[in-house]
């Protein structure tokens, strides 16, 4: 079971963008990351717990709001 899940999304009218980031903590430490435009199924990656923050943080940065 995971430990804790993050649903990011990110919208832009005038580039007509609306895309997503999620990101489910394993028990193991590692942390599973799916990306993509809303609607569609996008992408994912495994990566290791403190990259995966990393990648939270930026996506932050970036103007994405938790949905």
């Amino acid at each position: 079971m995971p430990k804790k899940r993050y649903y990011l999304e990110f919208h832009d009218s005038e580039t007509n963008a609306h895309k997503f980031y999620e990101m489910v903590e394993q028990k193991d430490g590692s942390v599973v990351c799916s990306w993509g435009r809303v609607g569609a199924a996008g992408q994912s990656m495994t990566y290791d717990g403190e990259t995966g923050l990393k990648k939270l943080k930026e996506k932050l940065r970036k103007g994405y709001v938790e949905a």
